[in-house]
């Protein structure tokens, strides 16, 4: 037995991967996303990286209440305010607040614009079609 193989332990001990009823257990995959704060980038956020490597969740012994904990000040975290905070996807925007959010609003405006172009577009034709029965095919040509 090599030294490797002693702290191994995959092989001794298999993942169950069936459920009581003797389904096929699927592991749940969840991308990671940014969890900004009202716009803000959140120190408990997965992307957020502090450049010192000061950083440390802990719990709060008489709430239970997540926060994260910068050990180069001995204080609580402060965040995106930090000048050494940065975030790992570079959603990190100088002023404090999150890119991902300020992308997913603007994408959002754009879809609606769009939607309305169509509707209008769609709305022109129907007018066309009106027009062009009342006067006539020919003097809808000469009107575009």
């Amino acid at each position: 037995m090599s030294r490797y193989d002693r702290w191994n332990k995959g092989d001794r001990f298999p993942r169950r991967t069936e459920t009581h009823g003797g389904e096929e257990r699927k592991p749940v995959h969840r991308e990671n996303e940014p969890s900004p704060v009202n716009g803000r980038c959140s120190n408990t956020c997965p992307f957020f990286w502090c450049t010192k490597r000061a950083y440390q969740v802990r719990r709060d012994p008489k709430t239970g209440r997540k926060f994260v904990f910068c050990t180069w000040i001995g204080d609580e975290c402060i965040g995106a305010s930090c000048q050494y905070a940065t975030c790992k996807m570079n959603y990190l925007l100088p002023d404090g607040t999150c890119g991902y959010v300020k992308q997913k609003t603007q994408s959002v405006a754009e879809d609606k614009e769009i939607f309305e172009d169509l509707v209008k577009e769609d709305l022109d034709s129907k007018m066309k079609d009106v027009i062009s029965k009342k006067l006539g095919k020919k003097k809808l040509d000469d009107l575009i």
